[in-house]
């Protein structure tokens, strides 16, 4: 065996296999105070005395039974006292011959701390890693502060003297004394992962490292992994959605070539997996009829580093052609620099077929347009005939009941309470006819707007009048107008359909609440209306949708309306070249803010 084999200038031996000495260098010579000579044949436990005897012989055995390769332990020379740190590893390198070889180092630093545990434990106290001592039987006798904070202790008097099994669950005790007993006896090192248990009963997830010190405690390194199991966990769901979904999905390196594709892609284009890794995004699937424009597109936003979204002509493996709807995102590291792209594309074949139908019926919907706009005229008209004669009939009833029924009869009370839900139904039938005939109208573009001048005060109070006394007596509705009145310009007819709709809302949506209350007033250039009441509002995500046709609150499916009132007062209002706005606080009322310019500008 020659020097040259192993650095001249470390303390080496070799060793045969009952831990007898066969060689030793210069450098352990000395140190040792003897020659090779009169070392060769004597045991290591003759120079070298270890703190744990037993386990150098274990570890030992183990060594030449080859279940490790190396091992390292404190030790005291015999010769001197001084601490060294002795290392025993296999060494192949001598014609496939094994050969025991030992090295070693003085431990100056390590033999003053050990000398003063006091300055150690002050040292360990405040490090931010989990450390914790535990002796031979398994009980702590030092906990730092870190980890403490880890499984959520006050205090270090709650650890000291329990078993090492506090800080983890029945079924991984178990598991850790199966697995790591054996390993640390063995190699005096282990680490693993497992669960912990925090001090209310809460799981953790630890990275776990324990040492086998020489005088038979050991040293507990516990890391907080749990964000990174669930980060694991997630990157594990994604995993499972990228590779199930039927979105085509591709993971491209930086220059674009493939590195993965989920088994949608596959199983959309019929390519295998060979096909296709290594090749570039920008060739694969082209053909005659793929756009040169869009190839142009995501070559520059790959070489940019830039997103790319857009519909692209591709061809399967079979050549068959289809749309894609492609969606290219660059993918960042810490650093900010393009890591790679992730890539989803979704088969768009049968919309693009779809568009060139509705293209193709296109001229058909107009014709059915029309036809809709006639019979919605036509029905309208159709059903009021029959409710006014509905009307006349009931009216006919109550005239000859107050003639030839005694107002004491209690069928004279039964007629009148059914004569009064027929005619709020015929009302409510004929304005919803009103609504659909209005709209009708606004679509087929035969809306006419006749603007009068007009005195707003008094239509205000005509209109509340009519509105109160006929429909919601004895409520009423609180008023006040500030400003200087003076006349605007006004379809009438238009303007009383509107505050008509937003009186009724404001009296049927508040129910069992204070009355209603209007404030008018007459600025400089326009005309403000609030119509506030206190009723059920409505819900803050909903509000975007209120002037939407037919569209209904979900608070107000109890409550009778068609959800056309709103779209029709907001197109009324616009006519007038003015303008609604909502406020509303869910369950406790809704304004309505309506602006008029007293003159029409010309258009």
């Amino acid at each position: 065996m020659s020097d040259s084999i192993i650095d001249v200038n470390l303390i080496w031996f070799e060793l045969d296999n009952n831990s007898c000495f066969t060689r030793i260098n210069k450098s352990a010579q000395t140190l040792l105070e003897s020659d090779e000579n009169k070392l060769k044949g004597k045991n290591i436990d003759s120079i070298f005395k270890p703190f744990n005897v037993e386990l150098l012989k274990i570890r030992i055995a183990s060594l030449i039974e080859g279940t490790i390769d190396s091992f390292s332990l404190r030790m005291e020379l015999l010769n001197s006292g001084k601490k060294v740190l002795l290392g025993i590893y296999i060494n192949d390198l001598f014609e496939g011959q094994r050969k025991i070889i030992g090295a070693f180092q003085i431990l100056l630093e390590k033999k003053a701390l050990l000398e003063n545990p006091k300055k150690l434990l002050v040292q360990l106290n405040h490090t931010k890693e989990a450390i914790a001592i535990r002796n031979p039987q398994g009980e702590y006798f030092f906990v730092n502060k870190a980890l403490l904070d880890v499984f959520g202790y006050s205090s270090s008097k709650e650890l000291l003297g329990s078993p090492w099994t506090i800080l983890h669950f029945l079924d991984e005790t178990e598991k850790i004394d199966a697995v790591v007993k054996e390993q640390l006896s063995l190699s005096g090192n282990f680490r693993g992962e497992f669960r912990g248990k925090k001090k209310d009963n809460s799981l953790i997830h630890l990275e776990l490292s324990l040492t086998l010190l020489d005088n038979g405690d050991t040293l507990c390194l516990f890391k907080d992994i749990t964000n990174k199991k669930i980060q694991e966990k997630e990157l594990e769901k994604l995993g499972m959605v990228l590779e199930k979904t039927n979105s085509q999905v591709l993971m491209l390196d930086k220059k674009g070539n493939i590195e993965w594709v989920n088994e949608g892609y596959l199983k959309n284009t019929g390519y295998f997996i060979e096909d296709i890794i290594g090749k570039n995004i920008q060739i694969l699937g082209m053909g005659d009829s793929t756009s040169v424009t869009s190839m142009l597109e995501i070559s520059k936003s790959i070489e940019l580093g830039n997103p790319y979204r857009g519909e692209q002509y591709q061809y399967k493996k079979s050549g068959l052609g289809y749309w894609i709807y492609l969606d290219i995102t660059p993918l960042k590291n810490t650093a900010l620099e393009i890591d790679g792209f992730i890539v989803v594309q979704n088969d768009i074949s049968s919309i693009k077929e779809a568009e060139k139908n509705i293209l193709q019926t296109l001229n058909t919907e107009r014709n059915l347009s029309n036809l809709k706009t006639k019979f919605i005229h036509l029905a309208s008209h159709e059903f009021r005939t029959p409710l006014a004669s509905i009307q006349s009939s009931i009216d006919i009833l109550d005239l000859s009941f107050i003639q030839n029924v005694d107002s004491k009869d209690p069928l004279k009370k039964t007629f009148e309470r059914h004569h009064k839900r027929i005619t709020h139904e015929i009302r409510r039938m004929s304005d919803i006819m009103s609504n659909i005939l209005v709209l009708g109208r606004f679509d087929a573009g035969r809306m006419v707007y006749n603007p009068v001048e007009a005195d707003f005060l008094n239509f205000v109070n005509e209109l509340i009048i009519e509105e109160t006394f006929s429909n919601y007596a004895p409520r009423t509705v609180c008023h006040e107008i500030r400003g200087n009145p003076r006349k605007i310009e006004m379809d009438v007819s238009m303007m009383r359909y509107i505050f008509k709709n937003l009186l009724s809302n404001a009296f049927k949506y508040s129910m069992n609440e204070p009355d209603p209350i209007m404030i008018v007033r007459y600025l400089e250039e326009s005309i403000i209306v609030e119509i506030k009441d206190y009723g059920i509002g409505v819900p803050e995500e909903e509000a975007p949708n209120l002037f939407t046709s037919f569209y209904r609150c979900s608070n107000a499916e109890a409550i009778p309306g068609t959800g056309l009132g709103l779209v029709i007062v907001k197109q009324l209002t616009e006519m007038h070249q003015g303008k609604v706005t909502l406020f509303s606080n869910h369950e406790k009322g809704t304004t309505f803010k309506l602006e008029f310019p007293y003159t029409q500008k010309k258009i």
